[in-house]
C-alpha cells in the first residue's frame, strides 16, 4: 500500500483499523501522505452515526419494556442473525398458545412440550421462549419476558422438552404444545396463514379455527341442537355481542367444542349462567 501511494496510484484511501494496534512503524509510514485519512478504530463515531444508534437503543429499550423481542439482547437464551421478520407471526401465536392453555387448562403443568413442525423447525428456541412468557404470564405477579421465563420454569422445576419435525400434518408449518402431569395431558397447536395470520387450530383432540385476539367464550358442550341459542340467549341478556363462533368436533351427536369470540369480558355471574346449561359440560373465559 506504501509503494502504491508513492506511485499515485490510489487517489486517497481511508483506515479505521489496523493489523496491528497501535500501529508499528511500517504502518506509521502511511501518514506522511496528505490524501490519506487514519482514525483510530472510531470511524463510525460521527454525528450521524451517534443519532442512529441513540435511536435504536431506544427502540430496544422500548421493546424489552413491551415484552417484545430485543434483537441485540446479550442475556438472552437464543439468537437470531435473520429472519426475524419471517417468524413474527410465529413468535406471536406461541405466545398466545402459551396463556391460552394456561387460562384454560391451568398453570400447574410439569411436563411442557413444544413441538414446532416445518420450515420454523430451526428457530424452536425463540418460539419456546416466546411460549414460555404466554404460559407463565397469567399464573405470576412478577414481570415475565422472552429472556427470563425459561430460567423461571426452570425455577419452578418444569420440565421442557423441544421436539421438530420437518413438516405438519396438517400444515406446512405448525406449533403443537403439549402439557403433562400426572392426572392429565392437555394439547394446544396452530399455525400462521401465510406467515403471517396466527390461528389456534386444534385444543385437545378438536380441530377448530380461533383467532387468539380478545374475549374468546371456551366452551365443551353435548352435540345436540339448540345449544348455541341457549348460551346466545344469556350473552343477549347481559348485552355481550357475538363476534364470531367456531365449532369443532370429531362424532356427530357426542362431545362438541365451540369457541364464541365477544366484544367484552364476561363477568362471574354470566359465566355461572352458561354453566348452569344442562347441555354445557365445561366453559371457561380466555382473554388473549
Amino acid at each position: 500500500m506504501y509503494e502504491f501511494m508513492k506511485k499515485g496510484k490510489f487517489a486517497g484511501i481511508g483506515l479505521d483499523v489496523f493489523s496491528k494496534e497501535p500501529p508499528d512503524d511500517k504502518i506509521r509510514k502511511l501518514f506522511e501522505f496528505d490524501n490519506i485519512s487514519l482514525s483510530p478504530h472510531i470511524g463510525a463515531n460521527t454525528y450521524e452515526s451517534q443519532d442512529n444508534v441513540a435511536v435504536k437503543v431506544a427502540q430496544q429499550v422500548i421493546n424489552a419494556l413491551k415484552g417484545r423481542f430485543v434483537e441485540t439482547a446479550v442475556n438472552a437464551p437464543f439468537t437470531i442473525t435473520e429472519g426475524l421478520a419471517n417468524i413474527k407471526a410465529f413468535l406471536e401465536l406461541a405466545e398466545k398458545l402459551g396463556s391460552f392453555i394456561t387460562q384454560y387448562a391451568g398453570g400447574h403443568f410439569k411436563e411442557l412440550v413444544v413441538e414446532v413442525r416445518g420450515d420454523i423447525k430451526e428457530h424452536v428456541e425463540p418460539i419456546t421462549a416466546y411460549f414460555l412468557k404466554g404460559y407463565l404470564s397469567p399464573i405470576l405477579d412478577i414481570p415475565v419476558n422472552i429472556i427470563n421465563a425459561p430460567y423461571i420454569a426452570k425455577e419452578r422445576g418444569i420440565t421442557i422438552t423441544k421436539t421438530t419435525k420437518e413438516e405438519g400434518e396438517n400444515f406446512k408449518e405448525f406449533i403443537k404444545i403439549t402439557a403433562k402431569n400426572d392426572e392429565e395431558e392437555r394439547v394446544v397447536g396452530g399455525t400462521a396463514f401465510y406467515g403471517k395470520i396466527p390461528r389456534i387450530m386444534l385444543i385437545d383432540k378438536y380441530w377448530i379455527d380461533i383467532e387468539p385476539e380478545g374475549v374468546i367464550l371456551v366452551f365443551e358442550n353435548k352435540d345436540v341442537p339448540g345449544v348455541i341459542a341457549k348460551v346466545g340467549e344469556v350473552l343477549a341478556r347481559h348485552s355481550i355481542n357475538i363476534a364470531g363462533f367456531r365449532l369443532g368436533r370429531i362424532e356427530k351427536g357426542k362431545i362438541a367444542l365451540g369457541a364464541l369470540q365477544l366484544d367484552d369480558k364476561l363477568n362471574k355471574v354470566i359465566l355461572e349462567e352458561i354453566q348452569e346449561i344442562p347441555e354445557i359440560i365445561k366453559a371457561k373465559e380466555i382473554i388473549l
